[in-house]
């Protein structure tokens, strides 16, 4: 995914992606503001479906956040037995590690987490 650096405090990079704003905790080399990174995004906590992981009222892909959680909106793209599981927001595809019964394949959900790490891709 590509993401704009709007701002950055500390480890946490404010950008805007073309689904939306989001901030990661960057793991990679500093950016620079104003500079548009391919990254990788990374989802470490374990999500729980029909809790953190729910049914989208809209089709739309976006990512926008709030003082707590950053809410992703896309389509589930695989669910393995092991928990494993792909989000798919447009072209870009976000791992996750899930509990309980999943929805199927192909469902538009809202995922909303904590925390989200990035790390820069070289294409």
């Amino acid at each position: 995914m590509k993401i704009n650096v709007c701002n950055i405090v500390d480890e946490t990079v404010y950008g805007e992606t073309c689904f939306g704003s989001v901030y990661v905790r960057w793991m990679s080399e500093k950016p620079e503001v104003g500079k548009t990174y391919h990254v990788e995004l990374d989802i470490a906590d374990h999500l729980i479906w029909c809790k953190d992981i729910t049914l989208a009222s809209s089709n739309n892909y976006s990512i926008t956040y709030d003082e707590t959680s950053i809410f992703l909106f896309g389509v589930i793209d695989s669910v393995e037995d092991d928990g494993f599981s792909a989000l798919r927001i447009g072209s870009c595809i976000i791992p996750l590690i899930t509990q309980g019964t999943a929805f199927e394949i192909g469902s538009h959900v809202r995922v909303s987490v904590t925390s989200i790490s990035a790390y820069v891709v070289n294409l």
